[in-house]
């Protein structure tokens, strides 16, 4: 099965590729920051043990969101020095040292291996740590994660306004008009074969409606015990309008969802809108139909798209969130329209046929896209275990009004748990962060997890199969919305350094590619968050700087060159669905700027070039700037201390927590083109991972308490290259 979903390939024109002494650069891929054409055919390189990274002219993105980069060329030859090295003579050291109060235990780390995490647990936002290294004049770096965090805070707000002055209220007129045609479709049809399936719709937009409006009250004893499920959502049980078993823990408003009412009721509506689901099969083993659901079903969609004030609402809505987060993982109204257009079925009289809903419900099910298992399901032992994800998948097919959506890493979460993993009797329940960075192409991440997962029967298998399949993507599929682009970007940082090539001393260790793992994981948990509900200004000035004090990028080229086609991809798509606001123009715009900023930085450092007094303080009013980015969201949407739950367990009840921490800060020592040793210091990650009762989701507030007051450990591998 492919990982990849209602995207076209594009055809793929033909691209040599180099062969390097020592490294292989996928030319097509590490150059196609968001590519739409792959048009560029690469010449023959002379051979050489630090190989040049050609970054070619691309297009990036597609539809309405597109850009086209400039060609860069980068002589991978910084400046090297020896381990351990002397750290008094190293410039800017002390200052930090006393600034940071770095302990022995911390400063044998950093001379060993060049670079060292500190778990400093001071601060909870970037802005402030920024403010604060600048006002104290410390050198200052920028990193891989600050610029991903960065992203992270304009998504969630972006997303965040549009809800909140848009899709809310669009949603609303939807519902409501919704509702208005149900009930006269009640009375039209009480006393027909359909007089079951149009009450069902009728409960269902009662129960959406109150969600909304918390003030109406549904007609029926069915939906007013539904919203009381909804309320507690505190147990798996049975919904009494649709008689299978819902998982009502989902309704917990999470994410920036908890941040007012208003939202928290968006956030319970949209959950039973895209969970819910007019249920094709009854009996998933013996093929039973269900016909009440199915006719309520076709009932719907003809509601839906018969009104064309209805439709436009509701496609609109989808796009937005469909640029945002992508596609539905579940059945859509077209989906129902093309196969009644197959039956030549348009009239009510035609669902009274019973043997009519059953073939055309068994083409829905040949029509069935649904590759993520978003809901509760059983399986069984006697039943053969290579089939079993795929019959659970046809019994939870359905209808949905706003499905939730297909995301590559709970794809791979749910082809990396039972039963495609393990026995009935020793099976993997649960999965790992890690499965993400690994399936991506980590080495390093599938070798921590086979210290643990490869004692499950099959994991190993489906690991590399999933490697395979995301190696068969091309970057028009990685760039087909926000979300994909983010991880897109993300992948940057799982790049695997030679010891021979000539990268920053730092960078060359192999503490280095634990510390680049977390970024990985961080920036992933960041996005998770921001998209929970989906997924299955004030200035500052610049602050003055001793002129002594210096400045370092983390040299990561591709990270800031893809970053760069994210955010030119969010302007355009804001702006070709008029949801641009002009704060967040203008913040998007200056990003942008700093992000070719530190791309042409990270170049010349990785050239063993130094950077000049005049970049240096690009540099560090670009920090400035990062904070008047920052600052045009709240407080609470630029916290760093997040939780996203991103994967369920009904058989222990438990689910996955991905959250992070307040943040860590990164020291390293880098050196100038005259051999001359620097320290510079910045915010990164502080990633955490566990399980929690899945009656006790935690929102972020909840989370931050824990932090605070009981913080859990942190996981082992953090601990080779954080003190």
């Amino acid at each position: 099965m492919s990982i990849v979903k209602n995207v076209s390939r594009p055809h793929t024109n033909r691209r040599r590729i180099l062969l390097l002494a020592v490294t292989v650069f996928i030319i097509g891929l590490i150059s196609t920051a968001f590519l739409l054409n792959l048009n560029e055919i690469l010449g023959p390189e002379e051979q050489s043990p630090n190989p040049p990274i050609k970054l070619l002219s691309n297009y990036v993105g597609n539809e309405a969101f597109s850009a086209v980069l400039p060609e860069i060329i980068v002589k991978i030859n910084a400046s090297q020095y020896s381990l351990p090295v002397d750290l008094g003579k190293v410039n800017g050291y002390s200052q930090l040292k006393n600034w940071l109060d770095i302990t022995l235990e911390q400063e044998d780390f950093l001379s060993k291996n060049g670079f060292v995490v500190l778990r400093v647990n001071k601060f909870d936002n970037l802005a402030d740590f920024y403010e604060c290294e600048l006002g104290l004049g410390m050198p200052i770096m920028i990193t891989t994660d600050a610029v991903f965090h960065t992203y992270h805070v304009l998504f969630d707000e972006i997303l965040k306004r549009i809800e909140m002055g848009e899709l809310i209220d669009e949603l609303n007129v939807t519902i409501n008009a919704l509702l208005v045609k149900a009930q006269s479709e009640v009375e039209t049809l009480t006393g027909t074969p359909l007089e079951n399936a149009s009450k069902l719709n009728l409960m269902y937009l009662e129960v959406a409606h109150a969600l909304m409006q918390p003030n109406f009250t549904p007609t029926t004893d069915q939906a007013k015990t539904e919203l009381q499920l909804i309320s507690n959502h505190s147990e798996i049980w049975w919904s009494p309008i649709f008689e299978y078993k819902e998982d009502y823990t989902q309704y917990v408003p999470r994410g920036h969802y908890s941040e007012n009412r208003k939202l928290e009721s968006y956030f319970k509506t949209m959950i039973w809108l895209g969970r819910m689901r007019f249920a094709i099969l009854k009996d998933s083993i013996n093929n039973i139909v269900n016909v009440k659901q199915t006719r309520a079903a076709i009932l719907l969609t003809w509601m839906v798209t018969g009104d064309k004030d209805v439709y436009a609402i509701w496609q609109r809505i989808y796009k937005v969130t469909k640029f945002f987060v992508g596609v539905s993982d579940d059945l859509t109204f077209k989906d129902y329209l093309d196969v009644l257009n197959e039956y030549e079925v348009s009239s009510l009289n035609q669902l009274y046929n019973v043997s009519l809903i059953k073939h055309i419900a068994q083409s829905l099910l040949e029509k069935n896209k649904a590759k993520i298992l978003g809901t509760y399901a059983s399986t069984y032992p006697w039943l053969p275990q290579g089939r079993e994800l795929e019959r659970i998948l046809n019994e939870t097919a359905g209808l949905r009004f706003m499905g939730q959506r297909f995301i590559p890493d709970s794809y791979i979460f749910q082809q990396l748990v039972y039963p495609k993993v393990g026995t009935w009797t020793f099976p993997r329940l649960m999965p790992k962060g890690l499965d993400i960075p690994a399936v991506f192409g980590s080495n390093l991440a599938k070798k921590i997890l086979m210290k643990t997962e490869a004692k499950y029967e099959n994991y190993t298998i489906q690991l590399e199969k999933l490697r395979e399949e995301l190696k068969a993507l091309s970057v028009r599929n990685w760039t087909q919305n926000l979300y994909w682009s983010w991880l897109y970007t993300a992948n940057t940082t799982l790049k695997e350094i030679s010891p021979e090539e000539n990268y920053p001393t730092f960078m060359k260790t192999s503490a280095w590619s634990y510390e680049k793992l977390q970024t990985f994981e961080g920036t992933w948990t960041e996005l998770r968050h921001d998209t929970i509900l989906y997924a299955k200004q004030s200035y500052t000035p610049v602050l003055s700087v001793p002129p002594s004090s210096t400045a370092y990028v983390e040299p990561y080229p591709e990270t800031y060159r893809r970053l760069t086609g994210l955010i030119n991809m969010t302007l355009n798509g804001l702006t070709s669905l008029q949801l641009l606001q002009s704060d967040v123009n203008a913040s998007l715009r200056k990003f942008m700027r700093i992000s070719e900023l530190f791309l042409n930085a990270s170049i010349i450092e990785l050239e063993g070039k130094t950077l000049d007094q005049n970049m240096q303080k690009q540099i560090r009013q670009a920090a400035g700037q990062l904070v008047e980015i920052l600052k045009i969201t709240s407080e609470k949407t630029r916290s760093v201390t997040i939780i996203a739950d991103v994967h369920t367990d009904p058989n222990y009840g438990k689910v996955l927590e991905e959250a992070l921490g307040k943040l860590n800060v990164l020291i390293v020592v880098h050196a100038d083109e005259d051999g001359k040793l620097y320290a510079n210091a910045g915010p990164v990650y502080n990633y955490f991972e566990f399980t929690q009762p899945m009656d006790k989701r935690l929102t972020d507030e909840e989370w931050s308490e824990m932090f605070n007051s009981n913080p859990p450990e942190p996981l082992e591998w953090t601990d080779k290259f954080a003190k």
